[in-house]
């Protein structure tokens, strides 16, 4: 069975002008060789925001994200981890960011997962994605 990645729609903003506002929010634990293509190649399918938490990195993880959450491409976070794990952790923490609150889609990835939008003109927020769906599970 494959795994399921979420995206979310957010129907309290949509019907905004322009393109969706679609944000990612992943949390990272050692990590650093992968980040920057990851996110230029969810950047380059249309996502607008980055949330990210990390717990207890010993590589230069923590030190990656910051320099991008102080040029502005992420919103870095240090996740406080309770009982039930980094993930959901993390997932409780993003309820409250003003950037998943304004968001039109909230999308839920690991670091390894990349989604290839095979429709449209290849954007999340393109014309091949449809505007009018509720939530939406995709094979990962």
């Amino acid at each position: 069975m494959p795994r399921q990645s979420a995206l979310f729609k957010m129907t309290q903003n949509s019907g905004r002008a322009g393109s969706p506002n679609v944000v990612v929010v992943t949390s990272m634990k050692d990590e650093g060789p992968y980040i920057l293509d990851w996110i230029s190649h969810y950047k380059s399918i249309g996502v607008s925001d980055f949330v990210v938490f990390t717990n207890d990195c010993s590589d230069p993880t923590d030190h990656i994200l910051r320099c991008l959450h102080r040029m502005g491409v992420i919103e870095h976070r240090f996740s406080r981890v309770m009982r039930r794990g980094p993930q959901k952790s993390a997932l409780m923490w993003a309820e409250s960011e003003p950037k998943v609150a304004a968001a039109d889609w909230v999308m839920v990835v690991d670091v390894d997962e990349y989604l290839l939008v095979n429709s449209g003109d290849g954007l999340l927020t393109g014309p091949g994605v449809s505007s009018n769906c509720e939530g939406n599970r995709i094979p990962a």
